[in-house]
């Protein structure tokens, strides 16, 4: 309709006025290159710059004779928090400005009325300091989804103190002190502070992750540099949809509920996976750039190489981070002290004999696969209360309060166990030695052991001796002089052919163990893969099913609009008919006004073969009128 109205003399000399965002604006006229051609003259009116807001403000107090208690401090408020508010999403300018001026004025209404105060002799009226600052941290609360939340200037807590129970953390806690005093000196020097940038976590379970990132909440809230000490927790799996179309929305969820605060992803590396994930990392990149999220930090957590793989499938995810922070394994050490630590608070005497038992267990417990450090201080922990209080039950009451050997030693023992209930490792020996022993020490690749007779055991018992005697002489060092009639070697059989012989019989054990282990990896990989068909069977048929619902509604949404269009044409039918018949009974009225005999010249109405004047006196037939028509 625009374009017909600027193609038509009925609109000369109209001038239409487009306005709005830049690159809205542009996406729009990008759909119709109809309306684009016909733009002859493009305006661009820049965001103003915040000491454009500070003199629009200072106007407007100059206008309406308000003076400043502090002038210079009240400028240096409205610089620095527009500086913060202009980048976010929904920046105003003039309009920001207006608001804010109406909630200094409102605040300074507030502190009047508190405080009984009046207008200056002179008749003027001041605007302190804290009415500018409570207006001007207002507007930034609200951009940056504080909910109004303040900074307190006052809290001189240590933000650091909830590291005082991690262990390991003197890197990490001193990146977290650099990256503070790099934003408190540029806060003092009133500079313009480094983009803060996101964080990468990595190190395994039970390091202090989760407790860290909260410490960056707290460091960058009082910094101001957030608008909300928050963080919201969650997961790469539970960031990931289950159906076309719900990532997004899943994503999405998550970083509004974080907005002006911290997002913690732990177990970020399942993003790296899959056709979800990789849409849940393009959501991630496309927040880290929106200016409505302007003051988000994301930390994203996990295994270092699970990291760095996933971070490698998504080249613009990976840029965007820059502080990344190690967190290492806790050694034995660590553990027995954590475990006092908690001992102490709840105020238990742990006995010499149970810290020995303790370092035993967790100098074992490091070594196993799935080591969780802080939490496995605290399974082992809690297990070693409910061992004490099986024991203690019984114990009179006013008990010296203690832990034994016993009571941790169970506690070990039944971790240990929990963990060493696992596949064993696919890792080859290396020397004949090695493998001999180690298929000999494996129930799994012994042959089956048939029902034993005693004749049977009989010869079972020589032949366990003769066994023994044989793997001495193969572990025992071959000399030159070995004499010809050792066990199970012929007279006569040199060290060297002896040696040979006895590297082949490994080699061959050796072997059996690769093709057994290489069958196992593949059947782990033919399980891994067969999961993966049938998860990826069940994705499918869930995008078939949304794909199906989709084109449902297409197809109902198509019909309905073949009908509206049916209705349409319809109606322009109709219209087209009833401006003919209109016309048609006009040329009639205007013919018979002029061949009427009538003097008054009311109109005429048709009658039974002709039409008649609406007075009644005068007629005229059809064949008449049909004569005139022709002529």
């Amino acid at each position: 309709e625009l374009v017909a109205a600027m193609t038509n003399s009925k609109y000369e000399g109209l001038v239409i006025v487009l306005a709005g965002y830049q690159a809205d604006m542009d996406k729009m006229l990008d759909t119709n290159a109809g309306l684009k051609s016909r733009i002859q003259h493009s305006l661009e009116f820049p965001d103003w710059a915040p000491m454009d807001c500070v003199e629009s403000f200072k106007k407007r107090a100059h206008d309406k004779n308000i003076k400043f208690d502090v002038p210079t401090d009240v400028e240096s408020i409205l610089e620095r928090g527009f500086k913060k508010v202009l980048p976010l999403k929904g920046w105003g300018n003039a309009r920001d400005v207006e608001k804010t001026w109406e909630m200094a004025m409102q605040a300074r209404a507030d502190r009047i009325f508190e405080t009984e105060a009046s207008a200056d002799d002179d008749g003027t009226k001041t605007l302190a300091v804290a009415d500018v600052r409570a207006a001007i941290d207002g507007l930034v609360a609200a951009r940056m989804g504080s909910g109004g939340m303040t900074h307190d200037a006052s809290d001189d807590s240590d933000p650091f103190e909830a590291l005082g129970h991690l262990f390991r953390m003197g890197p990490v806690k001193e990146k977290l002190q650099q990256l503070q005093a790099t934003y408190t000196l540029a806060k003092r020097e009133d500079d313009d502070p480094p983009p803060i940038g996101h964080f990468v976590f990595t190190g395994a379970p039970g390091t202090g992750k989760t407790t860290v990132a909260r410490v960056v909440a707290t460091i960058l809230f009082r910094l101001e540099l957030i608008g909300r000490n928050h963080v919201v927790e969650t997961s790469g799996n539970k960031l990931t949809g289950q159906f076309l179309g719900q990532t997004k929305e899943v994503v999405k969820e998550q970083l509004d509920k974080a907005k002006g605060g911290v997002l913690f992803i732990d177990e970020a590396y399942e993003l790296g996976k899959g056709q979800y994930g990789s849409e849940a990392c393009s959501e991630l990149v496309a927040a880290m750039t929106s200016p409505e999220y302007a003051q988000l930090i994301i930390i994203i957590a996990g295994y270092q190489a699970d990291m760095s793989a996933m971070l490698n499938t998504n080249e613009g995810l990976k840029s965007r981070f820059t502080h990344y922070l190690e967190f290492p394994d806790w050694r034995p050490k660590d553990c027995i002290a954590l475990f006092r630590q908690r001992a102490e608070q709840k105020g238990f005497e742990v006995e010499p004999a149970a810290l020995e038992a303790l370092m035993g267990g967790f100098s074992e417990l490091v070594k196993l696969r799935g080591w969780g450090n802080a939490r496995d201080v605290n399974a082992v922990w809690d297990a070693a209360l409910r061992e004490r209080s099986t024991r203690a039950v019984r114990e009179p009451i006013g008990a010296k309060k203690s832990l034994l050997a016993l009571d941790v030693q169970s506690a070990i023992n039944e971790k240990i166990k929990s963990r060493s209930q696992r596949p064993p490792s696919t890792s080859l020996p290396t020397t004949a030695a090695e493998a001999l022993s180690s298929l000999m020490a494996t129930p799994a690749l012994r042959p089956p052991t048939p029902p034993t007779t005693e004749r049977q055991a009989e010869t079972e018992t020589q032949g366990d001796v003769e066994a023994e005697v044989e793997a001495e002489v193969v572990e025992a060092p071959m000399g030159d002089g070995a004499e010809s009639g050792e066990a199970g070697r012929d007279a006569g059989v040199s060290d060297e052919v002896w040696a040979e012989l006895a590297a082949a019989k490994a080699d061959e054990q050796r072997r059996e163990l690769e093709t057994r282990a290489e069958l196992e990896r593949f059947a782990e990989e033919q399980a891994r893969l067969e999961k993966e068909h049938t998860e990826e069977q069940e994705r499918l048929r869930l995008i078939e099913e949304e794909q199906a619902r989709e084109a449902a509604l297409r197809a109902a949404r198509e019909q309905h609009e073949a009908k509206l269009r049916a209705l349409e044409r319809a109606r322009e039918e109709a219209e087209m008919k009833r401006r003919d018949e209109e016309r048609q009974r006009q040329a009639i009225q205007e013919k018979l006004q002029q061949m009427s005999p009538c003097p008054a010249g009311f109109n005429w109405s048709q009658v039974g073969g002709g039409w008649r004047c609406s007075a009644g006196g005068h007629f005229v037939s059809d064949a008449e009128l049909q004569k005139n028509f022709m002529y």
